[in-house]
């Protein structure tokens, strides 16, 4: 994951990204990554949104509580299954 985010982290870079997690359990990784990003000067900025692949109600409600209180700001999108509109990266 730091691999491919790695150049997203650098502050000369203007390209913004999707974040997408496929069965993100109860939202605890994704937490964990956006807290750590947010360290990095202007990284909000670059996201254009945060979307979880998720079918469970359940889950959904819990992801939301987890996600949605810690970062207000940021725009989260639940999905049932993946498709070629959350790929696109344009």
């Amino acid at each position: 994951i730091m691999h491919s985010l790695a150049p997203l982290l650098q502050a000369d870079t203007k390209k913004r990204v999707n974040l997408i997690e496929l069965g993100p359990g109860r939202g605890t990784l994704l937490k964990d990554l956006l807290r750590v990003f947010m360290q990095f000067d202007g990284f909000k900025e670059r996201i254009k949104g945060c979307f979880l692949v998720e079918r469970s109600p359940k889950l959904r409600e819990f992801q939301a509580k987890t996600l949605q209180s810690t970062f207000p700001h940021l725009p989260f999108t639940w999905e049932p299954i993946i498709d070629e509109t959350l790929l696109k990266t344009s």
